[in-house]
């Protein structure tokens, strides 16, 4: 456990981007500064480390490897001015999804789960949730449609490495990349424009709600009601709610 506090400063201290070097089946990755591969790595990381630092959220893949998300950084950097870790630790068993859609239980750090994970948990005044399962999962369907098709092969490879190899060669992959991106295509021109800047940049790159009220122009707390909408006309799309098919 400490020998990952270590390597998660470093890679935060160094806004480092993990990458895999070489063929699939690597037993480390390196973690380049600001994903700079010109220059000498921060520090390597194991494999079964990544897996850790995924299931927890503290980083995600992207077009460029895998990141440490924001929300995750700040928490640590606190920690360090003197917090207590658990006070930044809300473990639990959850059900999460892959890149390829695969179900798998695996314990999860609430504090550091993806702004929609978050929204997830989200309730009215009444106690109803905000935002419901199928909704939830239409946000998924299309963060996971943009990972694909934003990943190189090299990168996509690598992750399918960490959660357990699903038999894709590189044509499949690349097969597959082009599905998702025409998908991912067809879900911003479902919602249309202002929808889909709003669900995608929370969705898919994983801003927080804050800050996209603010970037929008959105008074505090506004921006929820236009998510819903978004998200509401993903479950059509995605065929996620009852009685709908994609």
């Amino acid at each position: 456990m400490m020998h990952e506090q270590v390597l998660l400063k470093r890679l935060i201290d160094a806004q480092a981007v993990i990458m895999q070097d070489g063929c699939d089946g690597v037993k480390s990755y390196a973690a380049y500064p600001r994903g700079d591969r010109r220059t000498r790595p921060s520090c390597f990381i194991p494999a079964q480390m990544l897996k850790h630092f995924l299931a927890d959220g503290v980083c995600v893949p992207t077009s460029r490897g895998f990141e440490i998300v924001p929300s995750a950084a700040q928490r640590h950097s606190e920690k360090g001015r003197g917090l207590h870790s658990h006070q930044h630790r809300d473990m639990a068993v959850e059900t999460i999804t892959d890149a390829y859609g695969r179900f798998r239980q695996a314990q999860v750090n609430r504090h550091t789960r993806s702004p929609l994970h978050r929204l997830a948990r989200r309730k009215r005044r009444s106690g109803e949730r905000l935002f419901s399962d199928a909704e939830i999962e239409a946000g998924h369907r299309l963060a996971r449609d943009y990972a694909r098709s934003s990943l190189s092969v090299s990168v996509t490879q690598k992750y399918d490495a960490i959660g357990g190899g699903s038999g894709h060669g590189a044509e499949d992959i690349s097969a597959a990349a082009m599905d998702a991106k025409r998908r991912y295509m067809d879900a911003l021109d479902t919602l249309g424009p202002g929808l889909d800047r709003i669900v995608s940049a929370l969705c898919c790159h994983n801003k927080d709600m804050t800050v996209i009220e603010r970037d929008e122009g959105y008074a505090r707390n506004s921006g929820l009601a236009v998510l819903k909408l978004g998200l509401q006309r993903l479950t059509q799309f995605y065929g996620t709610q009852a009685g709908c098919s994609s």
